[in-house]
């Protein structure tokens, strides 16, 4: 100092004495003070603390670090900090329960960093107007449940973080800052009562720090006002857009604002917003464009510059007649998996056709297009599909085209085409093979469904209660689509209410986790032939209201039924048993069917829960099989009326039960007097061996529909030269009713063994040393003739693995069997090759 001293003695006047004798005087009192104030945090969680800080921190007025008040349950008021001028770093005002103001911090000129003040559920009023803050870090307002006015510095200039007012439901007033130009994370007023929100008038950059997964504008759930902030110089917004929740936001304008780097924008659940203009330059967002929940919006901005949508595109429940165009986008929900990406088209009741696409190429994800009160068509076939999760076209009244993208190979969820009565036009997914929890064709217009020919697996996401296949409502369809790979089900599977079906044939296909089965209300069908190796339904097997069903498939490996197994109203003289059926959970209903004779069997040892229902079967004269005789000594209920014979009524039933009366014989047995064992051009002999009076013996040929015999003398004599296979029946003359195949198969004793080897066998390639190796093409023969006699390994000369060069080699095969018999074939093999090429 005395350095210093001298230097100043020599360069000043001597009039500068006093004053800086004032300096010295002052920079000593600050450093005392100064040190009276900890270098590190001062946290205060009492008001004790808060009214003994003078003591604590005696001349502590510029706090170096952080000051933080709370958590606290007794801090009522911070009148105890009125000397405290300067806080370096941030305030925070966190969890304080019993504050009401911050007034005690009313000799506050000076804040660093942050202004936080956040969870003080009694705190009425923040006035921090006249403190000086030009450039901090943040300023938070957060989840203050009675606050009402709260006035920020008005200098400050740049926020580098976030300027946050959110979730103080009853704050009217919120400062001006006309000074500020930049907030480089995030700006959101939300969740605030003032029916006017601040104007930005210096602000010209939002998001500037972006990347960040909240960067951006958030005017969420505020009640009262009609429109956002005035921005009138802003220029640059990055990260997000979200403006929600806005009871009485009637427009807003954004579309002078260059963007950057844009995860979302977002304009959902204004009830009254006829306007939303965001903007137009923006190239990308990597998730979301979503116009949701808007009933009253008719303007959207266009969006022509936008390439590409990470997650979600979605405009739904809008007023617009017409929905802006997307002339370059090429890709929708690139960020695929996500339990919400894609396409979403909902609840626009004036569109009659969704945006155009002309470069659209992808989309992954989901695409909704649902409850369009005008749509009248769309086209999306030439779109490509990655990862898709769900494709839904639902409630749309007056669609009548509908063309999904055709290349999809997988859906993890659902394909539904529900409640369109007039759409006559769907789009083929032969590329499809897997669904993995619901395909639904329901209630539309078309004559014919889609094919779909790849697909293998429904419902492979099971259990799921919606999961399966639901084909109901189509009024015009003769068939069900063809599934010609389809191997397997799981969940439901509901065939109802199809006017025209005929029939349908899906016994070849798998099952597993099988909740329902429902045939239900096909006026039309005659075939139902569901998939037979299940053999649990966790609820309900029901065939109900097919006044011309004949034919049921049989479930022998079916075990339990959960709930209900129903047959009512079928034109079906005879019905499948159920072998191994023991367990209904809930009950069994056989109802108003003409035909029937007798009641399928059980499992001997089966359980009926709570119900049996047998009304109003006029030809069934026979219920006795050992469940139903079971279920009456028990409790439970019966009602048994209207049929025949022996289950004319519970009495007659109980009687047939009690003589333990044997089931008929209903299904053809060959009897032993049959011949069987021919030569080639002999006759063979085939005989009913339990035709009963009034029936004819009816035989058809392997193809179950050309006729050969039909007599009651029962004595078909069919000319064997081949193998021959034979479906003969019993027919009910009066009737009409056919019992169940009895299928005979015979091959002449003598007749000649045969081989025929393969053909059009792509040539095999010498290696550099001139040589190829011969494979083992014994596989790839067919054999025929011989009847059951037992055949000896097929011989291939040369042997496989035998080392050929280039040219042709003839390939011999030769089988023979224990009979002697013996039938040989040969091909060629090509080798090629430069040897040494």
């Amino acid at each position: 100092m005395k350095n210093s001293y001298a230097f100043n003695r020599q360069s000043q006047s001597r009039h500068f004495l006093p004053h800086f004798l004032c300096f010295l005087l002052i920079l000593g009192y600050v450093q005392f003070a100064n040190a009276q104030c900890p270098m590190g945090h001062i946290s205060l969680t009492t008001q004790a603390q808060i009214d003994n800080f003078t003591t604590d921190y005696p001349g502590c007025m510029h706090v170096l670090n952080n000051l933080v008040i709370g958590p606290s349950a007794d801090i009522a008021n911070l009148n105890g900090l009125s000397g405290v001028n300067q806080i370096d770093g941030a305030l925070l005002v966190l969890d304080n329960s019993a504050l009401t103001d911050v007034s005690g911090l009313n000799g506050l000129m000076s804040i660093g960093t942050e202004i936080n003040i956040q969870s003080n559920p009694v705190l009425g009023s923040i006035d921090l107007s006249g403190v000086s803050a030009p450039n901090v870090n943040r300023f938070i307002i957060s989840n203050n449940a009675m606050l009402t006015s709260a006035l920020l510095p008005t200098n400050v200039i740049t926020i580098s973080d976030r300027l946050q007012y959110y979730n103080n439901p009853l704050l009217a007033t919120i400062s001006e800052m006309n000074s500020l130009t930049s907030v480089g994370d995030v700006l959101s007023i939300s969740n605030v009562l003032a029916n006017t929100l601040p104007a930005f008038n210096s602000l010209t950059e939002i998001g500037t720090n972006v990347p960040s997964v909240t960067s951006g504008l958030y005017l969420d759930t505020n009640p009262n006002i009609t429109a956002i902030p005035v921005f009138p110089v802003l220029n640059s917004i990055g990260g997000l857009i979200s403006i929600q929740i806005n009871q009485n936001l009637t427009g807003f304008d954004l579309s002078a604002v260059s963007t950057h780097d844009m995860r979302m924008m977002i304009v959902n659940n204004n009830p009254v917003l006829v306007s939303a203009l965001l903007p137009t330059d923006v190239t990308a967002i990597s998730d979301r464009l979503q116009y949701y929940n808007n009933p009253l919006l008719a303007t959207i901005s266009e969006m022509n510059s936008l390439t590409s949508v990470g997650d979600v595109l979605s405009i739904s429940n809008v007023l617009a007649n017409t929905l802006p165009a997307f002339n370059s986008l090429t890709e929708i929900g690139t960020n695929v998996p996500s339990v919400t990406s894609g396409l979403y088209l909902d609840t626009n009741p004036n569109i009659t056709a969704i945006p155009a696409f002309p470069v659209l190429n992808s989309i992954g994800g989901l695409i909704s297009i649902q409850i369009n009160q005008n749509l009248t068509g769309f086209d999306l076939s030439a779109v490509s599909t990655h990862d898709m999760r769900m494709m839904i076209v639902n409630n749309n009244p007056v669609l009548v085209s509908a063309l999904l993208p055709t290349d999809v190979t997988a859906i993890s969820n659902r394909l539904q085409y529900y409640n369109n009565p007039l759409l006559a036009t769907i789009s083929e997914m032969n590329s499809l093979t897997s669904v993995g929890d619901v395909l639904s064709i329901s209630n539309v217009l078309a004559n014919t469904l889609p094919a779909f020919n790849s697909l293998t697996e429904i419902g492979t996401n099971v259990p799921s209660v919606t999961s399966g296949l639901y084909l109901d409502t189509n009024p015009n369809i003769t068939a069900i689509p063809a599934f010609p790979v389809l191997n397997s089900i799981g969940g439901s599977i509901s065939i109802q209410i199809n006017q025209n079906l005929t029939g349908f044939d899906l016994s070849a296909v798998s099952t597993h986790d099988i909740r329902s089965m429902f045939v239900n209300n096909n006026p039309a069908l005659t075939s139902a032939l569901l998939p037979t190796d299940v053999a649990a339904v966790a609820e309900r097997l029901d065939y109900q209201d097919n006044p011309l069903l004949e034919t049921v498939s049989a479930m022998t490996n079916l075990t339990s039924i959960g709930q209900y197994l129903t047959f009512y109203r079928t034109n079906a003289c005879y019905l499948p048993d159920f072998p191994n059926l023991s367990s209904i959970g809930k009950g069994m209903v056989y109802g108003s069917n003409p035909k029937l004779k007798v009641l399928p069997k059980l499992d001997n040892g089966a359980v009926i829960s709570e119900l049996i229902s047998i009304v109003d079967n006029p030809a069934l004269g026979f219920c006795a099989i050992e469940a139903v005789c079971n279920f009456l000594q028990g409790a439970g209920t019966r009602n048994i009326s209207g049929n025949a014979g022996a289950c004319l009524d519970e009495a007659a039933l109980t009687v047939s039960c009690l003589a333990n009366d044997p089931y008929p014989d209903i299904n053809p047995t060959l009897d032993p007097a049959s011949i069987v064992n021919v030569q080639q051009g002999q006759q063979a002999l085939l005989i009913l061996a339990n035709l009963q009076p009034g029936t004819a013996a009816v035989w058809y040929a392997e193809d179950q529909v050309t006729e050969l015999y039909n007599d009651e003398a029962n004595h078909f004599q069919p000319v064997i030269n081949q193998v021959m296979t034979f479906h003969g029946v019993m027919l009910d003359n009066a009737t009409g009713c056919i019992s169940a195949l009895l299928t005979v198969t015979i091959c002449p004793d003598n007749l000649p063994l045969d081989i025929t080897c393969p053909a059009g066998l792509p040539p095999l390639t010498a290696n550099s040393s001139c040589q190829a190796f011969l494979g083992d093409y014994t596989s790839l023969a067919t054999l025929s003739g011989g009847c059951d006699i037992p055949l000896n390994p097929i011989v291939q000369t040369p042997a496989p693995g035998s080392i050929v060069n280039p040219g042709t080699v003839a390939i011999t095969l030769t089988v023979n069997n224990t009979a002697g018999q013996s039938a040989t074939c040969v091909f060629n093999v090509v080798i090629s090759g430069g040897c040494g090429d």
